[in-house]
Order: structure tokens, then sequence, then C-alpha cells
């Protein structure tokens, strides 16, 4: 639990499995001592787990966890700030005006009909 613990305060991503799984094992164990009569103990590591999931699984923590974090660990580094912007699309050409549709581009040379060789002529 001391390895989870430095984990979660280091923000390594590995930690969180193990503590959530750890709690949900200390829950069921409550409960047993909840019915063996030991509510001294029962209390206590029940109210423990369930304020331990509602930490590590919360939205903030879950951020914490995956923003990539300096050596230090003080400051998240943005990765998204350091990204160069994609490149525009190119142009499109304008559509024709007399509303038949191109499949060459205006630049191009006219396309000639290819003959199959194989085909017998008319």
């Amino acid at each position: 639990m001391l390895g989870c613990a430095r984990g979660l305060l280091r923000a390594a991503q590995w930690s969180r499995a193990p503590t959530v799984l750890t709690q949900l094992f200390a829950l069921p164990i409550a409960w047993s001592l909840w019915q063996s009569d030991r509510p001294a103990i029962a209390v206590p590591l029940g109210a423990v787990a369930v304020l331990a999931l509602i930490t590590v699984l919360s939205p903030p923590s879950t951020a914490w966890l995956i923003d990539d974090h300096d050596e230090d660990g003080d400051t998240p580094v943005n990765d998204t700030e350091t990204a160069e912007p994609a490149a525009a699309p190119p142009p499109e050409s304008p559509a024709p005006s007399d509303g038949a549709s191109k499949t060459a581009s205006t630049n191009s040379p006219p396309r000639t009909a290819r003959t199959d060789p194989t085909s017998k002529g008319p």
C-alpha cells in the first residue's frame, strides 16, 4: 500500500489499479468484521476504503494521472500547446457554371480513351 501511495503522489499511472483493487478487497473485509460484531474496526476500514475509491476514481485525480508531468512533478506539460498546427487543405477549384461535373482538373491535359487490344471492333 505504501508503494501505491507513493506512486499516486508521483502521478504514476500504474498505481491506480492496485489501489482500487486493494480498496475493493477491503470492503468485504469490513463487511465481514461488521457481521462478526467488530464495528470499531469495520466502520473505519469501510469508511477509508469508500473514501479512497471515491478519491482515486474522481475526475480530477483521473486527469492528474493522465497528464504528463515534468521531472519535478510540479507542472503538467501540455503537449497540445507545442504541437504545430495542421496544414490547411489546398484550395478547391471553382465549380463549373453550366452544372456539368468535371472529373479532371482544368490544368491537366485532356484524357484519351483507352482501347482494349483484345476487344473486337464494330
